[in-house]
């Protein structure tokens, strides 16, 4: 959350029947914050004055005032509602300065300006000794200049025991290099991926769109013999 923010969690409760979910219901009365959903989040509703918004694997920045909303979507699919009809957010566009009496869909625009990110090595080795990783970040305006000088940024991750420096800020050409230590490589995976999210931490970059990228986990090869008969795996020769 960003300053002269009030933001309230209203319900926060485990559903426990079937896969483990939350049920979660957020309410921003004023301010801006950045967030984050990682995997499913079917059951988080986040309301505001003029609209209401549904993530699902989602990072995106909002910002809401007395007279009007805003939001930006960076990854993942957003679902927008108001009184007036709803809107799903695809990644990289936006609804700006809208209330609740606003038709959502015509207020959709792409972001022209966003975050480009690079990382070195692009796929990690399996070992069990720390290692290091560089991202490198730029930021670009339309025609391809660079853009967003001085402006800070956050980095998030889903992989436990990832460790890089904190107040990382782009320089005068829009570029910043991040140093990475993986503690533990081996035990950060979920589901052979280890994704990083990159956005603007100022409320002056709503209009950067900010970017992800995923490294793989090497492993070994499985190969298996089915029968193409009744579709079962044979057991090992």
């Amino acid at each position: 959350m960003f300053e002269n923010t009030e933001f309230q969690i209203q319900e926060a409760s485990e559903q426990g029947a079937g896969e483990r979910t939350f049920r979660r219901k957020l309410l921003l009365r004023f301010g801006a914050f950045l967030s984050n959903f990682f995997g499913k989040s079917d059951y988080t509703v986040i309301e505001t004055p003029h609209f209401q918004l549904k993530p699902e694997g989602t990072s995106f920045h909002v910002q809401v005032s007395q007279e009007q909303g805003s939001v930006a979507l960076f990854s993942g699919k957003l679902f927008v509602q108001n009184v007036r009809g709803k809107a799903l957010l695809e990644p990289g566009e936006a609804v700006l300065g809208v209330n609740r009496g606003d038709t959502l869909t015509n207020r959709i625009e792409k972001l022209n300006q966003q975050l480009q990110l690079q990382a070195e090595p692009s796929e990690l080795v399996s070992q069990r000794s720390p290692q290091k990783l560089l991202l490198r970040i730029q930021a670009r305006g339309r025609e391809g200049e660079g853009i967003g000088a001085g402006l800070p940024l956050r980095i998030f991750t889903d992989g436990a025991g990832v460790r890089f420096p904190e107040g990382v800020t782009l320089d005068e050409a829009g570029k910043a290099e991040v140093e990475v230590q993986l503690l533990a490589p081996d035990r950060l995976y979920q589901k052979g991926l280890l994704r990083f999210t990159v956005m603007v931490d100022d409320p002056l970059g709503l209009k950067i769109s900010g970017t992800e990228i995923e490294l793989r986990k090497p492993g070994a090869v499985k190969r298996l013999e089915i029968d193409t008969d009744t579709g079962q795996i044979l057991p090992r020769k």
